[in-house]
Formats: structure tokens, sequence, C-alpha cells
């Protein structure tokens, strides 16, 4: 009697990874409206970075600004809300994905022992199979966390700018 011999080839071909939870992604990162939002506020941001923006601008219009970027940071934040939200939990839910991969790759192992056939896998072998099992899983995450980073990054830039604008402006008024 042949003896068959087992080998990562056998679990590769025979495990799947699937979304442990049906989580709805966010609104597919960022739309054409968010990018919208995102350059006009760039857009009035970069009004001040001339050296003589304070000369040049009157505290009204330094005021409608004010307003129009707290606006925007309101719309972006619903965004911010949800990426990161949705951000939070991916690492678990990669977690439990690779620990599936991995606890069906055991339960491979023990079938084929419990038939008589010799099984030449490893703890690392099977480590290995799970991450490799759950890429695709882990480029969704990371898109999500990447988009759910910039979101972020342009919300405290702009949230920086609005609070300096209205430190500047609560100084001007008191001057005049």
């Amino acid at each position: 009697m042949a003896i068959t011999k087992r080998t990562i080839k056998d679990f590769d071909s025979s495990l799947q990874a699937h979304m442990p939870l049906d989580i709805p992604v966010p609104d597919e990162l960022l739309t054409d409206n968010d990018a919208r939002i995102i350059k006009d506020m760039f857009d009035i941001i970069s009004k001040y970075n001339s050296g003589s923006w304070i000369s040049d601008m009157s505290i009204t219009e330094m005021r409608a600004d004010l307003l129009q970027l707290q606006s925007m940071l309101v719309t972006i934040m619903y965004k911010f809300g949800s990426l990161t939200s949705y951000v939070e939990g991916i690492e678990e839910q990669l977690k439990i994905a690779r620990s599936k991969v991995r606890i069906n790759a055991r339960t491979m192992k023990q079938n084929f022992e419990d038939n008589g056939e010799s099984v030449a896998i490893t703890l690392d072998d099977l480590k290995d199979l799970s991450y490799v099992k759950t890429e695709s899983i882990w480029a969704k995450f990371e898109k999500a966390r990447i988009g759910a980073d910039f979101v972020k990054y342009i919300y405290f830039a702009a949230k920086d700018h609005v609070q300096m604008l209205n430190n500047t402006i609560q100084g001007l008024s008191r001057l005049e």
C-alpha cells in the first residue's frame, strides 16, 4: 500500500477565505462630491498663503470663509465618521478570516492523518497560507484605511485653519 504524502499544495487548493462578516463598505470611499468639497476647502485655505492676506481681506470675507469652511468640515466629518467606523473593525475582521483558514487547514490535516496519510505541513506553513488566502480581503481593508487616513488628515488640517482664522478674526475685531 502506497502512502500518500499531503503537502501545502493540497491545502492551498482546498482552502478558501471569505469575509467573516458582511460589513458594508462606506460609499466607495471618496466620491466626486467629496473631492469637490476637499478642493473647495483648499481653494479657500490657499487664499491665506500670501504674505499680504491680512491686509488684502476684510473681516467680512474672513468670516464668510470661516463659516464656509466650518460647513465643509461638518460635511466631511460625515465621511470621516463612516470611514473610521469601518476601519476600526477591519483588523479584527482580517484576524477572524485568517483564523478560519488556519482552523480549516488544521481540520484538513487531522482528516488526512485519520485516513492514514502522511502530512508534511508546519504551523508556519499554515500561518503563511492564511496570509496568502486573505490577501484580497487585506487589500480591500487597506484601501478603506488609506481613504480614512486621507480624510482624517484633510479634516484636521482644515480644522486647524478654521481655529486659526477664528482666532485671527476675534483679534482683529477687538482692534476695530
